[in-house]
């Protein structure tokens, strides 16, 4: 109902509702970039993210802010919701993770490092 009186209310804004919880950092994520990213029209960076994908054979490529907030992003494969919060979800809470560890100056070096498989 909230919702629906949004809409109705601002005829002349397009809106996008994201389900989110303060419990999974990347729902917050996605919604404060897709937010940003049509606010600022990031389209030239979201092009360079494709030819990423494509040029190097990545199955996604992600650009953060330094604090987290998601650039822009593209997947190499079309995903519904299901699938997406199951692959890629885990995914960015991992690189956000390792975001915090790499401004956690009580970090060392060993601390700072990931390894990601390219076979997942």
């Amino acid at each position: 109902m909230l919702k629906n009186l949004i809409v109705i209310e601002n005829k002349d804004i397009t809106f996008k509702f994201f389900k989110t919880s303060i419990y999974d950092i990347s729902s917050l994520s996605l919604a404060m970039s897709y937010s940003l990213d049509k606010l600022l029209k990031l389209d030239e960076i979201s092009a360079k993210l494709v030819s990423f994908v494509t040029d190097y054979g990545c199955r996604y490529a992600i650009l953060y802010t330094n604090k987290g907030l998601i650039i822009g992003d593209h997947y190499s494969e079309m995903m519904d919701a299901r699938s997406f919060d199951d692959v890629i979800s885990s995914k960015i809470s991992e690189d956000l993770e390792f975001l915090q560890r790499l401004a956690d100056e009580d970090v060392g070096i060993d601390g700072r490092l990931t390894y990601v498989d390219n076979n997942m």
